[in-house]
């Protein structure tokens, strides 16, 4: 869960902002892109380490499982930040629809692959509901960058 504060606390730090731009300023997209790849690159290099030195040689079976969850939470983060824009916006149907979505996944993913990969399922489902959740964000942001836009065409008309 780390792995998904650098981009929300980004989205959030940048909120106020947010309402007063048409976009997602490229700057800070940047930083928090390449920060939430270096945390992750950085986590994926340490956790076994930090797993044996602080717990038993028998959880080292976890480590597997966190490789498959850290990249879903690094995405559900930058779904995060793109959804403190769209929120900053007035977006809250958008951010409904796409709750729904990621929760009907979850639902789908915690029974079905659970049921046929135990653990290796729920790790599985973690890490598409945070890459289902980023896509969502971004598929609403690039509607609402495509319905601004024209909506600026037309007053300038």
């Amino acid at each position: 869960m780390p792995l998904t504060m650098l981009p929300s606390a980004v989205g959030t730090t940048f909120f106020k902002d947010f309402t007063n731009r048409n976009s997602i300023p490229k700057k800070a997209s940047v930083f928090t892109l390449i920060g939430s790849i270096s945390s992750l690159l950085i986590f994926v290099m340490l956790i076994k380490k930090v797993i044996l030195l602080l717990y038993s040689p028998a959880y080292e079976a976890v480590v597997p499982l966190v490789y498959i969850v850290a990249p879903g939470c690094m995405f559900h983060g930058i779904g995060d930040y793109i959804n403190r824009f769209l929120g900053a916006h007035g977006k809250g149907k958008e951010l409904r629809n796409g709750a729904f979505v990621v929760g009907i996944s979850n639902i789908l993913g915690y029974t079905v692959l659970v049921y046929m990969f135990g653990t290796k399922g729920a790790a599985i489902t973690k890490m598409t509901s945070g890459l289902i959740y980023c896509c969502m964000m971004y598929f609403f942001y690039v509607i609402f960058r495509k319905n601004y836009n024209c909506d600026s065409k037309k007053t300038e008309n």
